[in-house]
């Protein structure tokens, strides 16, 4: 679950001002107790989970975030102001699955259609080796068959 938090927050902050920031906090009733992850404009990332112990093996990702809000967190340069303003949202976490509640939260809360995933690599003794993953977005203007062929694509992988 950290690891595509990191992943994913990452993505997203991709583009923005080095001092702009995305944030966002699973407050889910799952055994994680809480996700946390917040990224900036320079791709610095730091996370944390309230439970680090938590073996989410047999039970998957979204069963330790459990049901719950998505609180998401941006602080935005505006044109003409001389310090950042911020701006903070609450949503449903629909999936538990940090990558999806996330392209969720951007769809229907900013009006930016896309895809995120994000995954985790583990090493022979369960310890993280690798976190990726990877985001789409429309841009303003796609026509709606260009829409619909992403959307297929991103379905047969």
């Amino acid at each position: 679950a950290l690891g595509r938090a990191v992943a994913s927050t990452t993505l997203v902050a991709d583009g923005l001002e080095a001092e702009e920031t995305f944030q966002v906090r699973f407050a889910g009733d799952g055994p994680l107790r809480g996700v946390f992850s917040v990224s900036n404009g320079a791709l610095e990332s730091r996370a944390y989970v309230g439970n680090p112990r938590v073996d989410l093996s047999p039970q998957g990702v979204a069963a330790g975030v459990g049901r719950g809000e998505l609180q998401v967190v941006r602080l935005k340069n505006l044109p003409g102001e001389t310090q950042a303003t911020t701006y903070s949202s609450v949503v449903e976490i629909k999936t538990g699955e940090i990558a999806e509640d996330i392209n969720h939260y951007v769809a229907t809360s900013e009006q930016r259609e896309g895809a995120l995933s994000a995954g985790v690599s583990l090493d022979e003794n369960g310890a993280v080796d690798a976190c990726a993953g990877w985001r789409v977005e429309l841009l303003p203007g796609a026509p709606q068959d260009v829409a619909d062929h992403l959307i297929e694509n991103i379905k047969k992988a």
